[in-house]
Parts: structure tokens; C-alpha cells; sequence
């Protein structure tokens, strides 16, 4: 069977992050400036797609029972080797905990190991409960004791080495280093101080008071008080107080009048995975698989169905992959189907999303994590009129995510609990509506305190539906884009936003307009690019592997007799003209086409095999029947 996602053993991985960090020119270059994007490329797991681990123990067979036949099995293997689950129904009641790195657990297809857990059945994962958790020490940002040293230098954007107060208690490659700082206005440690509005990059996490603040609420618990911009990196090499991070700083405006520090989480896994299962988590009714503390992991290939409220998520975690899952329904009312939460550097890339009010959710602070390729159908919400959005960034300092290539009904970066920063939506598909929604119809709802958000070369909006190209005074239902009005009005998320090469449903064109272009901000300003070109990608240098034989890229405005949504095909695919400029994606395709999916998106849960969709079938697959009816004739 394909291996979807395992590593290299962790001595080379080891010493493949202390190697120096590249400084290629990015494949954005020419169209953003060096302040305002990410080395995307450096997003998930930092390893290949490597063969070479070793099945750990004899395959178990299906059975009914408790989890630790599984849990002892991981336990017992080596590094890099994985526990293999052969076809069949594992009842389980009770809930897998993973607490080892350099391992993995494999299914044998989300189509034929299928995991349901029983009522009651869960792990602890930390306090915060799943059936499935990849758990790391539980120390948290409100835990009494942590480490805490002061970030003394190396503020500067792409730097590599910081300075720190102490090194004592760092270990090479596990110890994650949570820097963070004091948001605008405060300082010291703790923070204090009035958060205050800079005028440009402004990190808040507070509800407004008067002129002061700029959430609907207060910020969530994941980060230290007031200190809602992240980073997560870990070492790769230590010289005296001097420490070499595995990523760049990425954000530009570290400052030592903002107090920086850095928290210290030992002892992270590392290199841990799970991937190629079905897990049903409706009757337990608990979250369904948690990454809690851990570095380089994956999940991927999974069928997930009916978790509570949080389907795949990762806590205080960097460089994890969430991809080529098929994410199924949920149970709670608030449900966030794929939820990172104080994290840097993921990859959330190639996933179907159907039947969730709310799919890919930002519910902690975040920086340079990229979400790619998903495809999101009916964000089921209890049968109202209100349209909720594919994406979301929902908490504040969700900051230089790359959004690329996704296909569904939009997209926000909403004002309840902060402010976002220098966010990148690039050749995506956002149609502004969905079947029987009539509120919140709109492609992008770019809030207030959304600041310096760039759309490039996007599909957006619905013909007949999102008439409006832009409102900057609410979130006016019908709008291709609402900059600033959304808990404003904020005239800077505005004039700080980048609008190049999107068609949209309002003007019907491709619009490339220098006005559009931030080109004279005080702070952060972005030069208008020089020409109309655009790269097939801001991360990925060449088609990926499973991308098949669909066109590359599917979207954008140099697309051109794209079939998505236009006159082509079944009549239910075919609900309206983008001009040509949209193309399937391969979770779109496969959700159509191999599953069987309805388009819109409603029905029961659908048969899953991530190998057949994406590489051509593998060992997971049955192989065809041989053929019957055949005659020879010897000479």
C-alpha cells in the first residue's frame, strides 16, 4: 500500500534542519513584497514521502473491546516503524492515545479498517477529550511553572538565529519555542497597558471600549494574556545564548518595546502519524483525532464521521499535515471540522468537508500555515437560511496563512476575538452562496482589523446572487468583497488590502487595477507588479503527485474553458458561467465523480479510499475481477 504520509528516519531529519534555510526568491515575488508573505514552501511535515519504515508487529485483525491492544502494539515499536490494522470493523470503547514520536498507525483504506468508537469511549488528550490523540506533555500557556525566557535580539524578519536570556532546558529538535509578544499598546511581563490601535499592523486581542480594543469579544485562552502573536520554531543548533530556529521569524514588526519572549515545550513528538482508517465517532459524541504538542506529524487518508465539535485538530503544534481526509458531518452546534489552535507552519491541503457549519476554523493564533485544495460542500447548519463560511480565521494574530486553490462558498476573516494580519488568498473558488441560503451570502468578508489581506487571482462570487463588488459599511448580503465593514467601519483594512487579477460575478471581468494595490501605505506598502503574470502556484513548484490529469492551475485568470460550474456536464453541476476561469480540483473531482456526491452536498456519509482518488488505486484497492467470457485458440 502507498504511503501517504510517513518520514525520514529522525537521524536525517535531525540533521537536515541544521542545515542552513534557503533564501531563493519566493515564487510570490514580483507581486508581493518580502514583508508581506511567507516562505510557504516550508509548510507541513519537514520530510518525504519516504517507504522505507517497517510494520511493527503482526497486522491486527479486527475485534470488539478496549483500545489497548492497539496502544500496547504502538508502544511496543521501534522507531520509524507502524502499526499496521488490517480490514474490518474495530469496535473499540475506548479511545486511542498516542504518546510516542517516530511512529504511526495505519489502516489498510479508509474503506475497508473502519475504527467506531462506542458510547462513552475517549481519551483525556490533556483535558481537552478525543477518540484518537497524539498526545505531548500537558503543559499549556495557563499552566503555573513554565519556562520563560526573555527574546533579547534576532527580531528581524527571515532571521534565523535569536537571542535569548537562557538556553538551559532546550533540546535539539523537541523542545518547541513559543515566542510571543505583548500586543500593540502594552508591554512588560506580565503585559499591561492599554491596546491600542497603531494604525497599521495592529495585533489586538480584546473587545472595543471606546477607542481602545477591536474584537466583538475578548480573545480566546490558547496564548499568554495579551499576547496573542505567535511563532512556533524549535532549535537546530545552540551556541551559548545564541539559538539557530528550524524557520525564519516571519512577521516583520518584533519589537523589544513589546516585551518578546519565549516559552519553552519539552519534550514535543516528533515524526508521529496516522493515516489510510475510517473512524466513526458518532456514538461516542467526543472531538475525533487531536494533535496536542507535536511536531512533523500527519494525518492523512482518513475518513472521519460525526466527531462533536472538532473533526481533525492540532494544539500547539508546527509543521503538521492534515491532508487527503474526508471529513464527514458533526454534532455540535458550533461545530470547527478542521481546527488548528496555536500553531505555525501547518499544511491543511486536499480534503473534502461535507455537511459542517463550519469547516476550517483558525480558533487559536497561527503564522505561515497554508491551506490548500480543499474542497467544502454544504456547511450544514440546522436547516436556517444563514450561509456559513468554508474558512474562517477566528481567532486574533491569525497572521501569513497562504489560502490557495480551495473550492466553496467563501471565506472570512471574521472580528470576534481580534485582529489578522498579512493573509494571501490566491486562485481560489468562492462562490458567495449556497443552495437555500439567503443571509451572509458573500465570497470574501474581510473584517475590520483584517489589515494588509491580499486576493490575487481568485474566482469569486455567483451570477444573480453576489451583485455588489464591494462594501466596506457592514457585510451586506450579496457582496463579493466586504472590506472593513464587518465590526467597523476600518478605513486601514481597506486602503491596506491587495485586490489583483480576480474575476468576479459583479463586474464580470478580470480586473488588474494599480488602485486596487497598497502601493502608498506609510508602514507596509506593496509596489503595483509590473505585469499580469501570475505563477501556477505561491507554494508548490510543479503539479503534485496527486494531482492527476486535471488541468494545473484549475483557477484563476489565466484560466481559460474551465468546465467548474459552467455549462458543462450534469445539469446540477452546471449552476452558473465563471467566464471560463475555473477547472476541478482533485478533492472536488473526487467527491463528484468517484464517490458519488451529491452537488449539494446533502446525503449520508460517502465510501472513502484517498488512494484511489489521488494515486491511482494501490494494495488498499481490490484489484478488478479477472476477466470472464474469454476463449483462445491454440495454433
Amino acid at each position: 500500500m502507498r504511503v501517504l504520509r510517513s518520514v525520514l528516519v529522525f537521524t536525517f531529519f535531525a540533521v537536515a534542519l541544521a542545515l542552513p534555510i534557503a533564501t531563493s526568491a519566493q515564487l510570490w515575488s514580483g507581486i508581493l513584497e518580502s514583508t508581506h508573505g511567507a516562505d510557504w514552501s516550508r509548510a507541513g511535515a519537514l520530510n518525504n514521502h519516504s517507504t522505507s519504515w517497517t510494520q511493527c508487529g503482526a497486522t491486527i485483525a479486527a475485534y470488539s473491546g478496549a483500545a489497548s491492544t492497539i496502544t500496547n502494539a504502538l508502544s511496543a515499536c521501534g522507531a520509524n516503524q507502524y502499526v499496521l490494522l488490517g480490514p474490518g470493523t474495530f469496535n473499540l470503547s475506548s479511545g486511542i492515545t498516542i504518546s510516542k514520536s517516530n511512529v504511526a498507525l495505519r489502516g489498510s483504506g479508509a474503506d475497508q479498517t473502519f475504527i467506531v468508537f462506542g458510547s462513552g469511549a475517549s481519551t483525556n488528550c490533556n483535558g481537552l477529550g478525543a477518540v484518537i490523540c497524539f498526545q505531548g506533555p500537558n503543559l499549556y500557556t495557563g499552566s503555573s511553572g513554565l519556562t520563560v525566557y526573555n527574546w533579547t535580539g534576532g527580531y528581524a524578519q527571515g532571521s534565523t538565529q535569536v537571542t535569548l536570556s537562557s538556553t538551559s532546558g532546550i533540546s535539539l529538535n523537541t523542545t518547541l519555542l513559543m515566542f510571543d509578544q505583548c500586543d500593540d499598546g502594552t508591554s512588560g511581563s506580565p503585559c499591561s497597558g492599554t491596546v491600542t490601535d497603531n494604525g497599521d499592523f495592529y495585533v489586538c486581542s480584546v473587545a472595543r471600549s471606546g477607542s481602545s480594543g477591536c474584537g466583538k469579544e475578548t480573545g480566546t485562552n490558547s496564548y499568554r494574556s495579551l499576547r496573542s502573536q505567535i511563532q512556533i520554531a524549535y532549535a537546530t543548533a545552540i551556541n551559548g545564548n545564541t539559538v539557530t530556529l528550524s524557520d525564519p521569524i516571519v512577521a516583520p514588526q518584533w519589537r523589544a518595546g513589546q516585551t518578546p519572549q519565549v516559552w519553552l515545550y519539552p519534550n514535543a513528538l516528533t515524526n508521529s502519524g496516522i493515516e489510510n482508517l475510517s473512524v466513526d465517532v458518532t456514538a461516542a459524541n467526543k472531538d475525533g483525532i487531536k494533535f496536542y504538542g507535536c511536531v512533523n506529524c500527519w494525518a492523512t487518508g482518513n475518513r472521519v464521521i460525526n466527531a462533536n465539535k472538532v473533526s481533525i485538530g492540532a494544539i500547539q503544534s508546527a509543521h503538521v499535515d492534515i491532508q487527503h481526509n474526508y471529513v464527514y458531518g458533526a454534532q455540535n452546534s458550533d461545530p470547527y471540522c478542521i481546527s488548528p489552535n496555536y500553531s505555525s507552519f501547518l499544511r491543511i491541503e486536499n480534503n473534502i468537508i461535507q455537511k459542517c457549519r463550519s469547516q476550517i476554523v483558525f480558533n487559536g493564533p497561527d503564522t505561515g500555515s497554508v491551506v490548500s485544495y480543499n474542497y467544502s460542500i454544504n456547511n450544514w447548519d440546522g436547516g436556517t437560511n444563514y450561509m456559513w463560511f468554508a474558512v474562517w480565521t477566528h481567532s486574533s494574530a491569525s497572521m501569513y496563512a497562504l489560502y490557495e486553490g480551495n473550492v466553496g462558498n467563501g471565506l472570512a476573516f471574521d472580528d470576534i476575538h481580534g485582529s489578522h494580519q498579512m493573509n494571501t488568498l490566491f486562485r481560489n473558488r468562492y462562490t458567495g452562496w449556497e443552495p437555500g441560503k439567503t443571509g451572509q451570502t458573500i465570497a470574501v468578508d474581510s473584517a475590520a482589523y483584517a489589515r494588509y489581506s491580499h486576493f490575487i487571482g481568485n474566482v469569486l462570487g455567483t451570477t444573480g446572487v453576489s451583485n455588489t463588488y464591494q462594501s466596506t459599511s457592514g457585510a451586506p448580503s450579496g457582496t463579493v468583497f466586504a472590506i472593513g465593514g464587518d465590526g467597523g467601519p476600518d478605513a486601514v483594512a481597506v486602503s491596506t488590502s491587495m485586490r489583483w487579477g480576480n474575476w468576479d460575478s459583479a463586474t464580470n471581468t478580470v480586473r488588474f487595477q494599480a488602485s486596487e494595490v497598497p502601493s502608498g501605505d506609510s508602514a507596509y506598502p506593496n509596489s503595483v507588479p509590473s505585469n499580469t503574470n501570475l505563477p501556477d502556484s505561491f507554494y508548490l513548484t510543479s503539479k503534485p503527485s496527486w494531482w492527476g490529469n486535471q488541468p494545473f492551475p484549475a483557477i484563476g485568470p489565466d484560466v481559460a474553458n474551465g468546465t467548474l460550474f459552467g455549462t458543462t456536464g450534469a445539469a446540477a453541476w452546471a449552476t452558473q458561467s465563471v467566464a471560463g476561469h475555473a477547472n476541478s480540483i482533485p478533492a472536488l473531482s473526487c467527491y463528484k465523480d468517484i464517490m458519488g456526491g451529491l452537488a449539494d452536498g446533502s446525503g449520508n456519509v460517502l465510501p472513502f479510499n484517498s488512494d484511489t482518488c489521488y494515486f491511482g488505486g494501490s494494495a488498499s484497492t481490490p484489484p478488478p475481477a479477472p476477466p470472464t467470457g474469454l476463449t483462445a485458440t491454440v495454433n
